[in-house]
């Protein structure tokens, strides 16, 4: 491996543990507390669903792993004990996005997996924080835009490189379980990690009846504040879990106009789990009680038994060389 691409490498694990304080340097009390929405609003999505979260998180550890579809993998193998199978994949190489479908033949469902941040276009999409109209991606949205839906403009274009592929997909497997239609939990949408936005901006134009239950783990604030109402607004069950002082759940910063939304389940220092307010957009008593000094790397890669670096360990090389861009 050359220098340059050496240096690639280095400079991404520090990027990672430098994007949420440099964000705030310039403000000295957020080093204390970090910045956040604590305006007062009604959360009227259904949740949080702790118990299928433990469960999903297993699909989310899979989607790092390799040669997902022989279903062999650490996870794999935990997620079929829960019954889930694997049915099809989804990728863009360019971007060096992925992603995955399976089923739950004794629950009825299908669940679609976005796979979080694993190489070095993934950080690149990450720290665009660019603010844009989801309808056609270009369209700056000013700061403190109170009438225009606002989303990150990394993640429109993560989601424009699996969109097609993922709907196309979605469609077969509906047409192959369409009988779990008639349930009452057809689909179910796992995001995380950067990820976690992908689908969220587009899911109202899934072929799913449905999306009924959609899980955020890992994730980072995706757009402003209505973008979050609407989601917030919907009668449909959403969880957003977040881990100890994980740095992506407070990127983008919301002194750039970003706000998370649903339910919230915030995993404290001492393993508890907390169920956090439904009456603020953000809870200053659960993830964002966190000093921004605090925030770092290692509580993004472990969500309680999940590692989610741990298939990525057996495969040095190939996920190293994921992280190789020629300067």
């Amino acid at each position: 491996m050359s220098p340059t691409k050496s240096f690639s490498v280095i400079t991404l694990f520090i990027l990672t543990r430098a994007l949420s304080i440099s964000a705030n340097l310039f403000n000295i009390p957020t080093l204390l507390v970090p910045p956040s929405d604590t305006r007062p609003t009604t959360i009227l999505s259904i949740g949080p669903d702790l118990a299928r979260s433990k469960k999903y998180v297993h699909l989310t550890g899979a989607s790092y792993c390799f040669n997902i579809s022989t279903w062999d993998c650490i996870f794999c193998k935990i997620s079929k004990n829960y019954g889930f199978e694997f049915v099809s994949e989804f990728r863009n190489k360019s971007a060096n996005t992925y992603g995955f479908i399976a089923v739950n033949n004794y629950e009825k469902e299908i669940i679609v997996t976005i796979r979080g941040t694993l190489n070095m276009n993934n950080v690149l999409q990450d720290s665009d924080w660019v603010m844009v109209d989801p309808n056609d991606g270009r369209t700056v949205v000013k700061i403190g835009d109170g009438e225009t839906i606002g989303v990150n403009r990394g993640f429109v274009r993560a989601v424009g490189s699996l969109f097609p592929q993922l709907v196309t997909q979605l469609n077969v497997a509906m047409r192959n379980h369409h009988n779990y239609a008639s349930q009452s939990r057809p689909c179910a949408s796992l995001h995380h990690s950067l990820h976690v936005k992908r689908t969220d901006q587009s899911s109202p134009r899934f072929s799913c009846p449905e999306i009924l239950r959609l899980f955020r783990i890992r994730g980072p604030r995706v757009g402003n504040r209505v973008y979050a109402d609407y989601w917030n607004s919907q009668n449909m069950p959403i969880t957003r879990v977040s881990n100890k002082a994980d740095f992506a759940a407070y990127l983008p910063p919301s002194i750039h106009g970003y706000v998370h939304f649903g339910s919230e389940v915030w995993i404290n220092s001492k393993e508890e789990e907390i169920i956090c307010s439904k009456e603020v957009y953000e809870d200053p008593t659960c993830t964002n009680s966190m000093p921004v000094l605090l925030h770092n790397l290692a509580d993004h890669l472990i969500y309680w038994d999940m590692e989610y670096l741990a298939c990525a360990g057996q495969h040095m090389e190939t996920t190293l060389g994921q992280f190789v861009t020629d300067l």
